[in-house]
């Protein structure tokens, strides 16, 4: 956003550069990681039209004052601290660079009450909106039933940690966990990708529909119910 140049650039190639400069950001995230490996176009498209930049000074809040936390969180440079309280014990979490935060937006159309994101030094992030993110997701036909097994598995989770404090799910965020709640959604379609092109292997436009019509026969077509606009997404 500060290189002037840029704005008098076609908005297909600014399109291609914010894909570019994004994607690298999400892709620390378990679920964008597996999506790249079935289709790399989504997690792409997701960093083109969800994803901005911001810099937070010092000291500063990621959300300003009244403002909704509505976006995804990822630190690409510095810290930004969360503190809650949980069982009368005030608890602050860091986030560095690599770690996300805030997921929750993109599942949830309700968002339980949060305490500041405070930048502890002058730092750069990547801010994924939740409500871009829906709004892409609801276009999304050959992974939706995918992404929907997660988004089931991530709120069923979600109310479990948050029954004991609310404001604890912002930080709703250990690895391992993600990893093994996305490769179970998309156990179907990895498999696919290994019994297609074994692992690793580029996807051609062509193979790529070998791919879907695989995938299909073997999940059978997602059922309205299972579309991502499914009411799981409250």
């Amino acid at each position: 956003s500060q290189v002037a140049l840029i704005e008098v650039l076609p908005e297909s190639l600014k399109c291609e550069l914010r894909g570019q400069a994004f994607l690298p950001t999400i892709s620390v995230h378990p679920l964008f990681h597996v999506l790249s490996s079935i289709d790399g176009d989504v997690p792409l498209k997701v960093a083109q039209r969800c994803a901005g930049e911001k810099h937070v000074t010092t000291g500063g809040h990621v959300f300003g004052s009244g403002e909704v936390s509505c976006s995804m969180i990822f630190v690409v440079a510095g810290s930004v601290c969360y503190t809650y309280t949980l069982h009368k014990t005030s608890m602050t979490e860091t986030l560095e660079e690599g770690h996300w935060a805030n997921e929750m937006v993109l599942w949830l159309a309700e968002i339980p009450p949060l305490h500041p994101f405070v930048a502890e030094v002058d730092s750069d992030l990547v801010l994924v909106s939740g409500a871009e993110f829906r709004k892409f997701a609801a276009t999304i036909h050959n992974e939706s039933l995918g992404l929907v097994k997660y988004a089931e598995a991530f709120v069923k989770d979600f109310d479990e940690l948050v029954t004991a404090c609310p404001e604890r799910g912002a930080v709703f965020n250990d690895t391992l966990c993600v990893k093994e709640r996305a490769d179970k959604a998309f156990a179907v379609y990895l498999n696919a990708v290994r019994q297609s092109f074994g692992h690793g292997s580029f996807m051609s436009k062509q193979s790529h529909r070998r791919l879907s019509d695989r995938i299909s026969e073997t999940s059978g077509n997602a059922s309205e119910e299972s579309r991502i606009s499914s009411p799981v997404l409250r």
